[in-house]
């Protein structure tokens, strides 16, 4: 018998892809990653999937669960359903806190909302966690929002809290996500690169690319659908874009680089990344071509849920659904 959970995840699979254009489909197959029976059978996940550099998921992982931010800095929806957002009670006692942001604006072409040519604006900055949470109460849905606060605004500009150190916000905050899941503490060598929150009002989107070392990534709120290529399909994929991108700009490619910066986040490189990966289809067939054949991974990650990504493997996220999408992730050795 299919659980209820399996079929939600299931529709909301069909929703996305609907999404998608219906006049074209990317040339990649799109498969399912493992799921991993315990996450607490170490010596199984070590030997499969981390020694063998392979993509898993852990549905429903213990160890997401019972980390104290879990709990404490999400709220449910008052009527029972799935969506969550931000616990600004508690939240706002660190507002002073500073935090990563990165703005994205997208200018509006035509009437009646964006158009597909939109110039898309990017900024980082460090400011309060204040500035995020009073954003968050504009942007998220009114039912999430506290009674005395019920704010509603449209606007083409979002604000994602992406990478923030774990270790720079206040220590309150930071004991939030401690101790991290024995995936990250007891596979390797216990030596953990860095850990990072990262939150906004879908959707939130980043494009293609790869980190340096091995990730096990925590779904805390919402949902984020996740694709994910091999090291050398991916880096043909990239290396066709940027070859694209140079064509049409009289031999500039633009100087993207392949661990996630400013470079994929704004212009010609993020939209054609978009189309290749979530299944626009490109106008140039040298772009399209090059993923002919390829098989990459598909998830969905619920709250709750983990995804081990390996070192190298690209990947590319869209915060979906409603309320918050929140993620933290562990890059550890």
């Amino acid at each position: 018998m299919i659980s209820a959970r399996s079929m939600r995840v299931f529709r909301l699979l069909q929703q996305q892809s609907s999404n998608l254009s219906t006049t074209t489909t990317t040339t990649t197959n799109w498969i399912p990653p493992d799921t991993l029976p315990s996450e607490n059978d170490i010596d199984h996940f070590r030997q499969q999937y981390f020694a063998a550099e392979k993509p898993v998921v852990v549905r429903s992982a213990e160890s997401a669960r019972t980390l104290p931010g879990y709990q404490k800095w999400f709220v449910q929806h008052e009527t029972g359903g799935s969506s969550v957002g931000l616990n600004y009670e508690y939240l706002s006692q660190f507002g002073d806190a500073v935090v990563p942001l990165e703005m994205t604006a997208t200018t509006s072409s035509g009437e009646g909302g964006l158009g597909k040519d939109g110039q898309v604006q990017f900024k980082r900055l460090h400011a309060p966690l204040s500035m995020f949470l009073a954003y968050t109460q504009f942007a998220s849905p009114p039912s999430l929002v506290p009674q005395n606060q019920n704010i509603a605004m449209t606007t083409t500009t979002t604000i994602y809290l992406a990478q923030a150190h774990i270790s720079d916000l206040p220590p309150t905050l930071s004991s939030d996500f401690s101790p991290p899941p024995r995936l990250v503490t007891e596979t390797g060598r216990n030596d953990i690169y860095a850990a990072n929150l990262w939150i906004g009002s879908p959707p939130t989107y980043t494009p293609l690319h790869k980190d340096p070392n091995p990730n096990l990534f925590v779904q805390l709120a919402g949902g984020k659908r996740v694709r994910i290529l091999k090291p050398g399909d991916g880096m043909r994929v990239f290396t066709a874009v940027r070859n694209h991108i140079a064509n049409s700009n009289g031999g500039n490619d633009g100087g993207g680089a392949a661990i996630r910066g400013e470079e994929m986040m704004m212009g010609s490189e993020r939209k054609v990344l978009k189309d290749v990966i979530w299944g626009d289809h490109h106008s140039d067939p040298a772009v399209d071509s090059v993923s002919r054949g390829m098989v990459g991974y598909d998830v969905l990650l619920e709250r709750g849920d983990a995804l081990f990504i390996p070192k190298g493997w690209w990947h590319s996220l869209k915060g979906v659904g409603e309320g918050i999408t929140a993620s933290v992730n562990w890059w550890f050795r």
